[in-house]
């Protein structure tokens, strides 16, 4: 689904209004839980459409206020030609200017090998980035196991991914409690095979986020 800026400001405004409401006769839990904000996930290049609507797709069942927009270019200032692969926080810095609006977080996609500074690295490759707390986050398929783009395995590892950094913007740090939890540091390496779901500790701070999680 794409589209228009019209159709997104509509949406946005719908799910200001959808998660209001009177109050009176909720349990002290429900008033806590805040709004869901909007997630826009956004194609950067010739993503593929199957892969943007295989994720969002499954987005959608944990925030309904999931939408797509239409493919914008990969910006040129982000890309860094001694190792030709895109700086990830400078596409952070772009998705923020590309939309600029605090109800809505911007999941951006790509197939192109990401990097970012990390520690002594100064140019270390990563899976995804994403500003935590914040309103933009970014992920590649570049390290994904396959780069068959229909197979189910790299879908699910780049749902995992996806939904690892949208849990980042939310304001959650990476997890040690659970070896299988959605939020578990990557240390350089692609444990998503491993990973079922968030944890007893992640889950219950994502839900009082207005997500719906079982």
């Amino acid at each position: 689904m794409k589209i228009n800026c019209f159709l997104f400001f509509f949406i946005c405004l719908f799910g200001a209004f959808a998660c209001g409401g009177n109050n009176q006769g909720v349990s002290e839990e429900q008033i806590t839980v805040e709004k869901n904000k909007t997630i826009l996930i956004q194609p950067l290049g010739d993503f593929p459409v199957s892969l943007a609507n295989s994720v969002c797709a499954k987005i959608k069942k944990i925030n309904p206020y999931t939408i797509i927009g239409d493919p914008i270019a990969l910006p040129q200032s982000a890309y860094y030609t001694p190792r030709k692969r895109y700086r990830a926080d400078s596409l952070l810095n772009y998705l923020y200017k590309k939309v600029d609006n605090g109800d809505v977080i911007v999941l951006g996609l790509t197939y192109k090998d990401i990097s970012t500074t990390k520690g002594n690295y100064s140019d270390y490759g990563v899976m995804g980035l994403a500003r935590c707390p914040g309103n933009t986050c970014v992920v590649s398929t570049y390290r994904l196991s396959g780069k068959n783009m229909e197979s189910q395995q790299l879908k699910s590892q780049l749902f995992k991914i996806a939904i690892h950094e949208l849990g980042h913007t939310m304001g959650l740090p990476h997890c040690d409690k659970d070896s299988t939890c959605y939020m578990r540091d990557a240390k350089g390496g692609n444990p998503t095979d491993e990973l079922t779901g968030f944890c007893w500790s992640c889950k219950p701070y994502l839900r009082k986020k207005g997500w719906k999680l079982e």
